[in-house]
């Protein structure tokens, strides 16, 4: 019987550094990327919610969080120390954590909007990770969750 093996955190997040600093650098996004962004804003913004806070799982480099500051208090996290580190001094306003989303110290029922773009087709346990965030979201929060459908995106291009 064939297994596989997920690669270890410090795999992972040189991995992941090294993407978000070549593909997420928010001077050099695509127009994909800019337009989910966009729609997450306006999403967010339909919301009406006053301050909301907000929680931007998967941040990467912080360009979206940048923009969901403009609604209220921003919490971003990433595996991405290094990504995460250059965001933070791009964005001191905004609350940044490295490491692993399942361990990072955030607390529970505390957040009105959470988003996840792109993040959840790169989490071995699914499962786990709606729950977590459902934790951390108050019960009548909100998640916006993105992730990527190879179907559409050909058609797109």
């Amino acid at each position: 019987m064939s297994r596989s093996i997920s690669p270890s955190l410090s795999d992972q997040q040189q991995f992941w550094n090294s993407w978000n600093a070549s593909y997420r650098d928010p001077s050099k996004l695509n127009q994909r990327t800019v337009r989910r962004g966009e729609v997450i804003i306006a999403l967010v913004r339909s919301l009406g919610l006053d301050k909301p806070k907000i929680l931007d799982f998967g941040c990467g480099t912080g360009w979206l969080s940048e923009g969901l500051a403009q609604f209220g208090p921003v919490t971003g996290v990433d595996l991405a120390a290094d990504v995460i580190a250059a965001a933070q001094s791009r964005a001191p306003h905004i609350r940044f954590l490295a490491g692993d989303l399942f361990q990072a110290p955030l607390p529970n029922a505390y957040y009105d909007i959470a988003i996840s773009q792109e993040v959840i087709a790169h989490i071995p346990n699914q499962k786990a990770y709606l729950d977590r965030v459902a934790n951390l979201l108050k019960p009548t929060g909100y998640l916006i969750l993105t992730t990527p459908n190879k179907f559409v995106m050909k058609r797109s291009d």
